[in-house]
């Protein structure tokens, strides 16, 4: 994770290194995003995050992260 000036930011839930993967930049990657855009209801391609790829080393983890909205207009 970097900061606006790039410096890296070290982060206590998660020590994975990840890498994002540019919207349609493969015709795999256009079929795993047209596979979750039909998963969550045909949705507009455009709607989805862009897909990351996640790497973990034997010292590296992920600690579980709760998020939650507490705005009923918020969850549908």
């Amino acid at each position: 994770m970097f900061d606006n000036n790039g410096k890296v930011i070290l982060n206590k839930y998660r020590t994975s290194t990840t890498a994002d993967i540019e919207r349609h930049e493969t015709p795999i990657v256009r079929c795993l995003e047209e596979r979750f855009a039909q998963f969550q209801g045909n949705i507009d391609l455009e709607r989805l995050e862009p897909l990351q790829v996640v790497k973990y080393i034997e010292s590296q983890e992920v600690q579980n992260i709760l998020f939650y909205f507490n705005k009923k207009y918020l969850i549908n």
